[in-house]
């Protein structure tokens, strides 16, 4: 009987479905529960959670066999033809995600969060300023950087990535990878509750007339700007939206 191995610390961040062939670098904040779901789906182990989260990572140790929590060097070494990928999301959005679900919504605040100083009616600016004042290894995972979690400076990059504000254009591309190396296709995208400009408008707010606070924000979150939203376009995607991370250098200063 396979069981799920779960290895704890900062870059054991790929949940590894060998059926799949396929290895997704889990970012919060992201499109995340979404992309566990999909990927449940695509593995036939939907059913296996019922009513539970499926971004809960503690859910996919012990509902989900065939599955494990591992680096990307580990993934690489013990399933050699995986296809590693995951999916990004413009930093300052997601760091205004954090707020809203973290911060502003009734349930009570999430211990990790409060261990760090944090309190419930803490104001957006407040907050912008302390997660700017903590470095990534002391940072909670909702508001760590994207390039650190993915351990893109000089760790195993993913061989794709995608952008949650393409979501829909970037899966089909990824569907369409893991075909063209024989593996099966994604399940489609269910529809979406809301557009990505009502969640823009929302983070717009909370930054308004914080010309200050946005400087801040983006030196906080400078390696995710330049990797992952670099204005200039990548070799052989006109909008530089998504690439083949092995095709481009990590080895930024």
């Amino acid at each position: 009987m396979n069981h799920l191995q779960y290895l704890g610390g900062f870059r054991r961040h790929y949940v590894v479905l060998p059926q799949l062939g396929v290895g997704y670098g889990r970012i919060p904040k992201a499109a995340n529960s979404m992309i566990k779901r999909l990927l449940a789906r695509a593995a036939g182990l939907e059913y296996m959670f019922g009513d539970e989260a499926f971004s809960q990572d503690r859910n996919w140790r012990t509902k989900q066999p065939n599955a494990y929590f591992l680096t990307g060097a580990q993934a690489r070494r013990r399933f050699p033809d995986l296809v590693l990928f995951s999916f990004v999301r413009e930093p300052l959005s997601r760091l205004a995600s954090c707020y809203r679900s973290k911060i502003t919504r009734p349930e009570a605040l999430h211990d990790s969060l409060q261990r760090e100083g944090l309190k419930k009616d803490v104001s957006f600016p407040k907050f912008v300023k302390h997660v700017c004042g903590r470095s990534d290894w002391r940072s909670n995972i909702h508001y760590r950087s994207q390039a650190q979690i993915l351990n893109m400076r000089g760790g195993t990059p993913p061989d794709f990535i995608g952008q949650v504000e393409q979501l829909e254009l970037h899966w089909r591309m990824l569907s369409e990878m893991l075909a063209d190396r024989g593996h099966a296709q994604l399940p489609s995208l269910p529809r979406r509750k809301r557009n990505a400009t009502d969640s823009q408008m929302k983070t717009g707010d909370l930054f308004d007339g914080g010309q200050g606070l946005i400087e801040m924000a983006q030196r906080r979150y400078a390696d995710d700007l330049a990797l992952f939203y670099g204005e200039a376009p990548l070799p052989g995607h006109q909008n530089g939206a998504i690439f083949y991370a092995r095709d481009k250098r990590t080895d930024y200063a």
